[in-house]
């Protein structure tokens, strides 16, 4: 029985780990395509096909500033991982 529960949790956790791989790569590539552009470029794109008013100027502003900041915290969640502390309470 313990065997069984073990092997169904292995399969489980398998699983969760693929899905956040194929999420992972998918968010960071989207990053990628965003980054490509420049931020006040992308920013003045988006502004334009929003129309006028402050509240499009601060999505537009957003979505040019995210992948910085996404990319900052997707190398600070990697830098952590790697830490003794982290890597001794997982196995």
């Amino acid at each position: 029985m313990l065997l069984f529960t073990l092997r169904r949790f292995n399969r489980r956790a398998l699983k969760v780990i693929v899905f956040q791989v194929r999420l992972y790569t998918v968010i960071m590539r989207s990053v990628d395509v965003v980054m490509t552009f420049p931020m006040i470029l992308l920013a003045l794109v988006i502004a334009a096909m929003l129309g006028e008013g402050i509240r499009n100027v601060i999505i537009a502003l957003t979505v040019g500033l995210v992948p910085v900041y996404a990319r900052l915290m997707c190398g600070q969640v990697l830098a952590l991982k790697e830490n003794e502390y982290i890597l001794a309470e997982s196995g």
